[in-house]
C-alpha cells in the first residue's frame, strides 16, 4: 500500500495543495525575518536538502529499499518543496528572473509529483495475438475495465 495513495488522494490532495501554497505565501509575507523562514530559503539549506536527497536516492537505487513510499520521504519532499517555494517567492520579490524560472520549474515538477501522483492507477494488460482486450489488472490484483480496446495485430 502506498502512503501517498492512502492519504493524499483527491480531494485531500487538492485541499493539502491549497493549504501548502497558502502557508508558503503567508510565511514569506508575514514572517520573512523568522529564523525558520530564512533557514529554509538559504543556500545552506538547499545544499543539505540536495545532499540528503542524493543519499536517499543512492540507498534506494543500490539496495532496492523502497524509501520513496515512506512518511519520512513525504516529509522530506514537503520540506524541499517549501524551500523551493520560499526561494521562488523571494525571486518574485527581488525580480530575479533566472533564479525565479529555474526554481519555479523544479518546484512545479515536485508539486505535481507530490500532490498529483496519488491519483495514478497503474495496471498491466496481457494481450493475446488476434484478440481485443478491454480489461487490465492493477498491481493490487483488481480488474480495471478500460474505456477502449487493445489488440495485437
Amino acid at each position: 500500500m502506498s502512503i501517498l495513495k492512502d492519504y493524499l488522494a483527491f480531494p485531500a490532495s487538492l485541499l493539502l495543495a491549497v493549504a501548502f501554497v497558502l502557508a508558503a505565501f503567508l510565511l514569506h509575507r508575514y514572517y520573512p525575518q523568522s529564523k525558520l523562514v530564512r533557514a529554509l530559503g538559504s543556500l545552506r539549506c538547499s545544499r543539505v536538502l540536495l545532499g540528503v536527497g542524493a543519499i536517499g536516492l543512492a540507498v534506494e537505487g543500490t539496495w532496492s529499499v523502497p524509501l520513496h513510499d515512506t512518511i519520512p520521504a513525504a516529509i522530506f519532499a514537503l520540506v524541499l518543496l517549501l524551500s523551493l517555494a520560499l526561494t521562488v517567492l523571494d525571486g518574485v520579490h527581488r525580480s530575479a528572473i533566472p533564479a525565479l524560472l529555474s526554481h519555479a520549474g523544479i518546484a512545479l515538477i515536485l508539486f505535481a509529483a507530490l500532490f498529483g501522483a496519488p491519483d495514478v492507477t497503474r495496471a498491466r494488460i496481457t494481450v493475446p495475438q488476434g484478440k481485443a482486450v478491454t480489461i487490465a489488472r492493477t498491481d493490487e490484483g483488481l480488474l480495471l475495465p478500460l474505456p477502449f480496446e487493445v489488440a495485437l495485430e
